[in-house]
Parts: structure tokens; sequence; C-alpha cells
């Protein structure tokens, strides 16, 4: 799946990370799921502060990291992440299951860079990271760019809402000993 450039209306035939957006809109299927491996690809996408918008293997990679022109060349979007790192999970759910781990991985990747230089007293999101550093590009800590409450309640804690009263619990295995959540209300009642 590839961006279309918007005047011209042509695919832009790079691998970029909104590509894998056909999982967080839950419109990909079994035969979209080896794509998932190009997120999970050290040589890709795989880098310890996910993800940054271009593959590490696009030609010009390197270049638009020395410019120092980070808007959409190699940064890592907290947003953006926040969608692939839900769509990741939804496909470990629904489509295959040996996903999990990774699909863990890459949350727990995304957690720390909310913790720069591991310091869990300073959560924080920034516009924009460096994919390799973890450091944030603005100085504007508190954007409020990130979803990442969402992922942790519907794919940690597996609290699945439905248009229903019913509420269906149905977490991905992160590896995780515990986790527990209290008094969460759903449709105007408390469950515990």
């Amino acid at each position: 799946f590839y961006d279309v450039k918007p005047v011209v209306r042509k695919q832009a035939r790079v691998k970029a990370t909104t590509g894998f957006y056909v999982f967080w809109a839950r419109i990909a299927d079994q035969s979209h799921v080896p794509m998932l491996q190009h997120i999970f690809n050290p040589k890709t996408f795989w880098t310890k502060y996910p993800l940054p918008s271009l593959p590490l293997d696009y030609e010009k990679y390197t270049q638009l990291q020395e410019t120092g022109w980070t808007y959409w060349n190699y940064a890592t979007w907290p947003r953006t992440t926040c969608h692939v790192v839900d769509g990741a999970l939804w496909a470990a759910k629904t489509l295959d299951s040996s996903l999990s781990k990774n699909a863990a991985a890459l949350f727990d990747r995304y957690t720390r860079m909310h913790f720069p230089n591991d310091t869990i007293q300073k959560p924080n999101i920034a516009e924009r990271y460096d994919p390799h550093t973890g450091s944030p590009f603005m100085p504007e800590l508190d954007y409020n760019h990130s979803t990442w409450i969402d992922l942790l309640m519907q794919h940690v804690a597996g609290i699945t809402p439905q248009d229903s009263d019913d509420l269906m619990i149905d977490p991905v295995d992160i590896g995780w000993d515990s986790f527990s959540v209290k008094n969460i209300r759903y449709r105007n009642r408390v469950e515990n």
C-alpha cells in the first residue's frame, strides 16, 4: 500500500509507515499479513524507537537524515506509530496469533520512547523523535499527539467496546506477569 501524491494523484512508490494503516483501519486480511514483517525487520522499520516514517533501506535515507530536515523524511511520529501499533496488535488478535510477540515488542519500544533516558518520572510526548536515539526534535514535550492509553486499554487490558451492552475482553499476550484495571466505566456502568 502506498501514499498518493495529492496534486498529481499518483502513488508515491516508497514504503512508508502509513502503508500499514490498512491494519489500523481493519480492512487488511490474511493475505496482507506478510507485509507486517517489514515493521519487524531491522533493515526497514525496526528501530529502537519506532517507527521511522521512511524505511532504513530507502535509497536517500542517510542523505535525508544528514540534512537535519526531519519533517517526514525519517522521523518517528507518535501519532502514526500509534496507528501502526494498534494495527499490529489487532492483526495479532484477529489474523495471526504468531504476531503477538513482535507486536508486544513494538508496543514496548513505543512505550519506552515516552520516557527519555528511561526516566519513568517524566513521561512525555513530542511531535516527532529521532528513531535511533529517541531524542525529541521539538522542545514541546506535552504535544498530546498519541493514543497510547487506547493501546493499553484495548490490547493489553483487552477492553473492546461493542455496539451492545456486552463488554468483550480480548487481550494480546504481551508477556507481562500481571496487569489489572479496576472500576472501568462502560456504557454508564462501572465494571470491576
